[in-house]
């Protein structure tokens, strides 16, 4: 199953660094964007007005956005003695007031034949996710242009689905060939969501006979979270569908209704995560304890090889391990920096694509090891990958330290306490 093409999101795109004449209003105040020549390959030669949303993306701010009117036009179309000079006009303050010169410009058209507008901030995680997500480049002050179709389009991936769910696009998968999805959760579920564990593992079940748990887990745990999430948004639709037709009693109402699906969703989607990867480490036969409390009440999504060995003085801590699990990282890895004491090089797991290398330094100088699916891992860039695991590098990891301490638990269901062959360290 695959989210389909980039194409049907998106015609084109131009990307670009803006320049201080464009972000600056004491040195201009135009509301224009330059690099007409990338323009008028997108846009044509004749004049057209568009409606346009506007972004201004950071990895440590909230979005800021707006509404404009965009026109492209010949500002010299009444002079025929000279030629042409085209320009994109905007009719907002929204770019002087948020961009600085040296974020990137993105300027795409959309099938509906909208427009929308994104400035990510310079050598930002966004930055990179829309740079990998159109598949463009502008170093060294270069403009591209970018027409999204036939051999330039975009398989969508779990990396490029989720940059789109960043920016609030939806993607829809098509259904298994044998029957739809739908079909499916009515039969399964009466088309209401079950317990998370019970959901995730009808998930596992429905695709094993695809993938290998233990041959590949990076590849098992994409196809596991593609599937639950095609699973989930049938089952979420249906009930919003219903709800939108039964009507609300007012705006609190829908207020409360909204905000509740949100709460859920997140919640899903972080369980679905822990759900999954402790599967391929239960397929792996790697000991763990998930959830367990640590020091001031802590509770690290995963301590290996349990708790019982983590709270055992005696039990070297180079062969503790602890992972943390946060599916969006940006600033919010350094939540998992506190817990388990005990164990000073920490590791977290996500499913967040093309983090910044100034975000992933910082993670190094504060002993912090990402934990990605190769996919994703694929995303970020080349000097990155050294510092950076797969899920199939980890249970390896995790594996080695486990067998080189001959660590048995006491007791798989609680982790409680554990003993160890005497091998020197």
């Amino acid at each position: 199953m695959t989210a389909g093409f980039l194409s049907t999101y998106f015609s084109a795109v131009v990307a670009r660094r803006l320049t201080i004449v464009e972000t600056t209003p004491s040195v201009s105040n135009q509301h224009e964007f330059q690099g007409s020549s990338m323009f008028r390959a997108v846009f044509g030669s004749e004049k057209q007005r568009f409606n346009s949303d506007l972004f201004y993306l950071t990895d440590e701010d909230e979005p800021q956005t707006a509404k404009a009117s965009l026109t492209w036009y010949d500002s010299r179309a009444n002079d025929p003695k000279r030629s042409a000079e085209f320009r994109l006009y905007y009719t907002t303050d929204f770019i002087q007031q948020y961009a600085r010169a040296g974020d990137t410009l993105f300027v795409t058209t959309r099938k509906d034949g909208s427009v929308l507008v994104v400035v990510a901030a310079a050598d930002s995680t966004t930055e990179n996710q829309l740079l990998h997500l159109f598949g463009v480049d502008v170093a060294e002050g270069r403009v591209t242009k970018k027409l999204i179709a036939g051999d330039t389009d975009i398989v969508l991936n779990a990396a490029t689905t989720y940059i789109l769910d960043s920016l609030g696009i939806v993607t829809i998968a098509p259904p298994p060939d044998a029957e739809t999805i739908r079909e499916i959760m009515v039969r399964e579920f009466s088309l209401k969501l079950p317990d998370t564990k019970v959901f995730s593992a009808f998930v596992r079940n429905y695709v094993a006979k695809d993938v290998s748990p233990v041959d590949d887990p990076d590849a098992a745990f994409i196809k596991y979270w593609e599937t639950e999430r095609l699973f989930f948004d049938t089952i979420e639709s249906e009930d919003i569908e219903q709800q939108l037709q039964a009507g609300f009693s007012g705006a609190k109402h829908l207020i409360d209704f909204a905000m509740s699906k949100l709460q859920a969703r997140r919640s899903r989607v972080g369980q679905a995560f822990e759900n999954h990867l402790e599967s391929l480490f239960q397929a792996n036969k790697i000991h763990l304890s998930r959830g367990a409390i640590t020091e001031n009440g802590n509770k690290p999504d995963f301590i290996f090889p349990g708790i019982g060995a983590y709270q055992d003085n005696a039990f070297p801590t180079d062969f503790l391990t602890m992972l943390g699990m946060k599916t969006t990282a940006k600033d919010r890895w350094r939540q998992v920096l506190a817990e388990a004491k005990r164990i000073l090089y920490k590791h977290l797991a996500t499913l967040e694509p093309s983090i910044s290398v100034k975000q992933t330094n910082q993670m190094q100088t504060r002993n912090l090891t990402l934990v990605l699916p190769s996919d994703i891992k694929a995303t970020y860039k080349p000097e990155q990958h050294p510092a950076l695991l797969t899920i199939s590098d980890f249970i390896t990891l995790v594996r080695e330290r486990q067998t080189a301490n001959g660590y048995v638990p006491a007791s798989t269901a609680t982790g409680l306490k554990s003993t160890r062959k005497n091998k020197k360290i």
